[in-house]
C-alpha cells in the first residue's frame, strides 16, 4: 500500500482560461520563494472563459497570500498527500479501500517518477480517508 501518508494543504487558485494563465501563478510563487512540490491545472467545465490550478507547495498559507496580492482568488484547503509505490494497480487498490470505508474523493492527481510517487487526496472526511488509504 502507501509507504506514508499524511494530512497536507493545497493552495487552490482561479485563474483566467488563457494561455500564461498558470505561468503568471508559477512566477508569482517562484519570485517569492515558494517551491511548488505538485500541481494540476484545468478548465472550467461550465464556464470556460476560467479555469483551475490546484498546487502543493510548503507553506500554503503563504503562497495563498503571495498569489492574493498578485491579484489571484486562492484559498487553501486540507488534502491528505501520499507517497506511494509505482506499481500496477497501487492506485486502484487505494480507491477500493477508500470507496470500501464509504470515503468520496471530490478530486485527486499525482505523479510517479521512478519507483515512487505522490498522489494528493481531496474528501470531505479526512480522517476517514485516512484511515481508509493508511492501513
Amino acid at each position: 500500500m502507501s509507504k506514508a501518508i499524511a494530512k497536507g494543504k493545497e493552495v487552490i487558485v482561479e485563474v483566467p482560461n488563457t494561455p500564461g494563465a498558470a505561468a503568471d501563478v508559477l512566477d508569482a510563487l517562484g519570485e517569492a520563494k515558494i517551491n511548488v512540490y505538485g500541481m494540476v491545472g484545468y478548465a472550467d467545465l461550465a464556464d470556460s472563459s476560467r479555469g483551475w490550478v490546484h498546487l502543493v507547495c510548503k507553506d500554503a498559507h503563504e503562497a495563498r497570500k503571495v498569489l492574493s496580492q498578485a491579484g489571484f482568488r486562492a484559498q487553501v484547503k486540507d488534502v491528505l498527500v501520499a507517497n506511494v509505490n509505482n506499481k500496477p494497480g497501487q492506485l486502484a487498490d487505494m480507491m477500493k479501500k477508500a470507496a470500501g470505508r464509504g470515503v468520496n474523493l471530490d478530486h485527486l492527481y499525482g505523479s510517479a517518477v521512478g519507483k515512487t510517487g505522490v498522489i494528493v487526496f481531496s474528501t470531505r472526511n479526512l480522517g476517514r480517508a485516512m484511515k481508509a488509504l493508511g492501513t
